[in-house]
């Protein structure tokens, strides 16, 4: 079979295009925020946005990941509302925890300040999965353009809104209430895309939609999500975060503020192109492999493709790191630059490792992913512990943990496409 149809690369173009759009409003912009609000408040901002995440990956149990999967679409909309019902008791949860025990989080974390703002993350919980579930149905029904305009509808929002509350009120609050707004606009965005979905649940047998019973058969039909994608979820998050929430614990939330900075732009290119290859690559792969087709060869294409685009980018921010942050944020980020050196190469193979990150639901390889990321996450704990408290160096630490993780997605890549079929069904 031909590998790359013309209609996965116009279908990739159409997200990119929007996420490009989008992103490079952020960019833009991003040298007038960072002055704005300096690293002080970004870090304490990227703070509760790593609580916030950590959080969300188990809101909703990974139910709405499985939205894309079945053939029938009275199954998909149970997931849907599975996922829905879940979020609602987790957030409850969530912010029980954070009445109790939220002062004693945040001081550990060396950002007490953010203790009186603790009851929104629940509430960011809420909207990040209604978000992603309607968005996972746009993926489904593969609404492409859909999804791209309302990223750029959304970038506007929110870039213009953090400049101007950034003249007037440069903290924390004004950060975190523009991720909320945000968070809310696509969600609306994409719950109105979903209405307009010729296949939306009208045409549907409503009655069967709402059995109780139909929706505890799915969620044990798709236990695999909660079971094994969920805690590697979490996993994954924590390792994703661990370096931030730890540099704030030790140094301080300014040097959270220099790792957020760092991350947001160096993630970039996998906003503008990873996602949407992934966004278009999972449905993709997943019919591909429900008719028998060559998963094997379409994983190595796509990856091959993104090690052409992102290399060269990449190694530039590998070779003038520090000279760049300073000329383009400012003197008060060079630390930000030093980091870059070293995240950037563990950024691109996070960069490249997207379709068969996205392989792994159709491949049945949940379980094992999830051991990958003990092992993987528990490599980078011990790196960043090394760096800190025996070299008590922030640039060590950083430089270790990213060469652990550049080797665990080096791992991770060639492990997908092991197994990996040719041309036939993958069983697990």
């Amino acid at each position: 079979m031909r590998i790359l149809k013309n209609s996965f690369l116009k279908n990739v173009a159409v997200l990119a295009t929007g996420a490009g759009m989008g992103q490079a409003l952020s960019m833009i912009a991003a040298p007038f925020v960072a002055r704005l609000y300096g690293p002080e408040v970004i870090g304490l901002f990227g703070v509760f946005g790593s609580l916030t995440g950590l959080f969300g990956t188990f809101a909703a149990l990974s139910y709405p990941i499985a939205i894309v999967l079945p053939k029938s679409e009275r199954e998909s909309i149970n997931i849907a509302k599975l996922s829905i019902y879940i979020s609602l008791g987790c957030s409850v949860l969530v912010g029980l925890i954070m009445l109790l025990f939220g002062n004693d989080i945040f001081a550990i974390l060396g950002a007490p300040s953010l203790s009186k703002v603790a009851f929104l993350i629940p509430i960011a919980m809420m909207i990040g999965v209604l978000q992603q579930v309607f968005s996972q149905w746009l993926i489904r029904n593969k609404a492409f353009q859909h999804i791209a305009k309302y990223t750029v509808s959304t970038s506007i929002i929110t870039v213009s809104s953090k400049l101007a509350l950034g003249i007037f009120y440069p903290n924390v609050l004004s950060l975190i209430s523009i991720g909320l707004l945000s968070g809310v606009v696509v969600g609306l965005f994409n719950f109105f895309g979903w209405r307009r979905s010729h296949r939306h649940p009208k045409a549907v047998d409503t009655e069967k939609t709402n059995s109780i019973s139909n929706i505890v058969e799915i969620a044990k039909k798709y236990r695999d999500f909660p079971i094994f994608r969920m805690p590697q979820n979490l996993i994954n998050g924590f390792s994703q975060t661990l370096p931030l929430l730890m540099l704030s614990s030790f140094f301080g939330a300014s040097a959270a503020g220099q790792y957020s900075l760092v991350i947001s732009v160096l993630l970039a290119p996998t906003v503008l192109i990873g996602n949407s290859v992934s966004s278009v690559f999972y449905p993709k792969i997943n019919e591909a492999i429900q008719n028998g087709g060559n998963s094997r060869a379409l994983i190595i294409k796509a990856t091959m493709g993104l090690v052409v685009i992102g290399l060269l980018p990449f190694s530039v921010i590998m070779m003038f790191g520090p000279t760049l942050f300073e000329f383009i944020f400012g003197a008060e980020w060079g630390v930000a630059g030093h980091y870059a050196q070293w995240l950037a190469l563990w950024v691109f193979f996070q960069f490249i490792n997207k379709p068969a990150v996205a392989a792994i639901p159709s491949l049945n390889l949940q379980k094992g992913l999830l051991i990958y990321e003990v092992f993987s996450t528990g490599s980078k704990v011990i790196a960043l512990l090394i760096g800190f408290l025996v070299f008590k160096s922030d640039i060590v630490a950083i430089g270790l943990f990213s060469s652990f993780g550049v080797l665990a997605y080096l791992y991770l890549i060639l492990w997908v496409i092991k197994n990996s079929k040719q041309g036939q069904l993958n069983d697990g």
